[in-house]
């Protein structure tokens, strides 16, 4: 009693980097503004370093995962596609997109890996149809 279940701490990581990494797209979408009015931030002084921390706290969350105890093997799916859609918006996200790039695309990362991991508990738990 008293202490968090098995995949607490490696869940705690994995909702910090990747909010972190969708704040650092959204730093795209003001990029131009932002150098307009002189203002620095990460995506329009160092673009290739915001891509490369996404891409980075991407492929820790689509690692971990596999590696923690407490996931099913479904979720552990589940992230992995949530996770590497999110290395694809990384990828396809730049200064030169437009508002509802970051209000559908980015935005919808958020509520995709919730959706993902929802149906793997659904067939594991409910269905009773998994095939892992």
């Amino acid at each position: 009693p008293g202490t968090p279940e098995a995949p607490y701490t490696a869940e705690m990581l994995l909702r910090f980097l990747f909010t972190l990494s969708i704040a650092l797209l959204f730093d795209f979408r003001d990029t131009v503004l932002d150098k307009s009015q002189d203002v620095k931030t990460v995506a329009n002084q160092y673009p290739i370093l915001a891509k490369s921390l996404v891409f980075m706290a991407m492929v820790i969350c689509i690692t971990i995962p596999f590696l923690a105890h407490g996931y099913s093997i479904m979720s552990a799916w589940a992230c992995f596609l949530g996770y590497g859609a999110t290395l694809l918006v990384c990828w396809a996200t730049n200064e030169k997109r437009s508002e509802n790039w970051y209000a559908t695309v980015v935005n919808g990362m958020l509520v995709l890996l919730p959706v993902l991991v929802g149906l793997a508990y659904y067939y594991l738990h409910v269905a009773g149809s998994s095939p892992f």
